[in-house]
C-alpha cells in the first residue's frame, strides 16, 4: 500500500475516533494571538520564503507557545532554506528520510522538527 493511502486511512480512522483537524490561513503573528488551544502538528509550506532572516531564525520560538510537548512542525523550504534556532526543539528529519525522498516535486527541502 502506498504511504499516502496508508496515511489517509490512518487519519480517517482517527477522525472517527474524535481527532480534530483544523486548517488555519493566518500569518505566524496572527496564529499566536488567536490560538485558543495548543497544537500537535503544524505544517508550513514555503512560508520561510516570505520571512525576514530574523523571522526565519525565530520561527520555532514564535510557534512554541501554541504547541503541545512532542508536537511536530514540518517546514517545506523552497529557495530560501532557513536555519531556525532549535531551543526546545529537535530536528528529526533523518528519521523520516525515506518519506521525504518520495516527495514527488523534488523542488523543496523538507525539515521536520519536534518540540522536546
Amino acid at each position: 500500500m502506498r504511504p499516502v493511502k496508508k496515511c489517509f486511512i490512518k487519519l480517517k480512522k482517527k477522525l472517527n475516533d474524535g481527532v480534530f483537524v483544523e486548517y488555519k490561513n493566518l500569518s505566524l503573528k496572527e496564529i499566536n494571538s488567536t490560538a485558543i488551544d495548543k497544537y500537535d502538528f503544524v505544517s508550513l509550506s514555503n512560508v520561510p520564503s516570505y520571512l525576514s532572516l530574523e523571522e526565519q531564525r525565530d520561527l520555532l520560538k514564535n510557534l512554541d507557545s501554541i504547541l503541545n510537548s512532542g508536537a511536530v512542525v514540518i517546514v517545506r523550504y523552497y529557495l530560501n532554506v532557513g536555519a531556525p534556532l532549535l531551543d526546545g526543539f529537535s530536528e528529526v528529519s533523518t528519521l523520516h528520510q525515506k518519506l521525504i525522498d518520495e516527495e514527488k516535486v523534488q523542488m523543496y527541502q523538507i525539515k521536520i522538527y519536534k518540540k522536546n
